[in-house]
């Protein structure tokens, strides 16, 4: 567990600080989306009436609900970690607190879903808040959209989620069970707490035979 913990913390800062700097650049690189995230009216609709005149009639404006709400989850899921590894590191120092303080064990197993969700918020808020364009200012979704009939996409999605919703009940079992096994069973370390075992003095003593 201590292992974990000091690796996760500085490997965590390093992935928050490529993606700040990947947002210091987003309003050069997508200024609509940016604008979006910062609630900026008066610059959405000066954006928007710019993209009309450049590239035609339509709506240039992405939807503020996934695109705010993907940004504002991602950002909150890695302040939670922040802060969580920040105070694990802390607490690692401490060999009584390894083993015996309760709460921290299980906020950190608590704290498992927070990385996927910083990803998945991540994705959305990336995907979404640059509609209506596959390449920003290039290529819009609409065409760009395979020529596969409705049936064909609603089968190939159903198929996928099915899929990763398996694999995904798959991976919770194992984690599960190997969980109830314990970390001695499972090979991944031992209790240092556990009592060690007893040692003989020597082989038994020899007994003739007449």
């Amino acid at each position: 567990m201590r292992i974990g913990v000091f690796v996760s913390f500085p490997a965590l800062w390093v992935t928050a600080g490529f993606g700040g700097v990947q947002l210091a650049s987003l309003a050069d690189l997508q200024p609509m989306k940016s604008a979006v995230f910062s609630g900026k009216r008066a610059e959405i609709a000066d954006l928007q009436a710019e993209m009309v005149t450049r590239f035609g009639p339509g709506d240039y404006v992405p939807s503020e609900l996934w695109t705010r709400g993907g940004a504002l989850v991602m950002l909150i899921a890695f302040a939670l970690m922040m802060y969580l590894s920040l105070a694990g590191v802390v607490l690692a120092c401490f060999r009584k607190a390894v083993q015996r303080f309760r709460l921290w064990h299980v906020v950190l197993m608590a704290a498992v879903p927070l990385p996927y969700l910083a990803m998945i918020s991540g994705w959305v808020f990336r995907e979404a808040g640059r509609q209506p364009w596959v390449v920003y200012g290039l290529l819009k979704t609409e065409d760009a959209v395979s020529g596969h009939s409705p049936g064909t996409m609603l089968a190939s999605l159903i198929t996928f989620t099915v899929l990763f919703a398996a694999l995904a009940v798959l991976n919770g079992w194992l984690l599960l069970r190997h969980a109830r096994l314990g970390p001695v069973e499972t090979g991944l370390g031992h209790d240092e707490r556990a009592p060690a075992e007893p040692v003989t003095a020597g082989p038994p003593p020899f007994t003739p035979r007449y």
